[in-house]
């Protein structure tokens, strides 16, 4: 791992955003937190960091367990389907929050995820993910970062999960936040009618 970044409890000085943004924007992958548990991942965009991200959850990344989360509505229904009143409704009305939600995607979604029938995706209730997300040129892809402790399967602690990751070559990045939830995010499915909740997580869909 080449970079740590510890942040300021009340404000991200504009220095540490762009070090943050380069990374991403050069095809990096990084570990960060977010409304739910600790979370790792890369620019959606980036083919070759995706490839990497896939290596590293250990799945083809075109059937990875993988979700895009995105900085408001406008952008995530920029990359889903044509959409009912009561899906909008439904996304409008969690967002932001810990809730995934399983939509179609468009066309304009990148390669290799252009022929799935669904995605994950969702708008995490996090200031310093959404500050990020709306600077880069594409929703960031990501995944729970998963403990391979056969009884934690979320580490809470930021220290611990450095510890694991440092030195390992294929992560580029580690954004402490402090101490993370153990809960992941509720999953739901809107293509189905009626909509249904694939887990419940840390979420309250409404």
């Amino acid at each position: 791992m080449s970079r740590y970044i510890e942040l300021p409890e009340h404000f991200i000085d504009q220095n540490t955003f762009d070090q943050i943004i380069k990374v991403f924007q050069k095809g990096g992958i990084a570990i960060y937190p977010t409304d739910s548990v600790y979370a790792i991942g890369c620019l959606s965009n980036h083919q070759e960091a995706t490839r990497q991200l896939g290596l590293i959850k250990n799945q083809k990344i075109e059937r990875a367990e993988l979700s895009f989360i995105f900085a408001n509505i406008k952008q995530l229904t920029d990359y889903i389907g044509i959409i009912t009143n009561p899906q909008h409704k439904a996304i409008k009305r969690n967002s932001p929050g810990p809730i995934t939600f399983i939509v179609e995607p468009k066309n304009k979604l990148p390669k290799p995820f252009h022929k799935r029938k669904t995605i994950g995706a969702r708008i995490p209730n996090h200031p310093f993910l959404l500050e990020l997300i709306s600077k880069l040129d594409a929703p960031i892809l990501t995944a729970s970062l998963l403990d391979e402790d056969e009884i934690i399967t979320y580490t809470t602690d930021p220290n611990e999960i450095y510890q694991i990751w440092d030195g390992d070559s294929r992560v580029d990045l580690f954004v402490n936040g402090g101490y993370g939830n153990n809960i992941p995010s509720t999953v739901v499915d809107l293509t189905q009618n009626p909509f249904q909740i694939m887990r419940q997580g840390q979420g309250q869909f409404r």
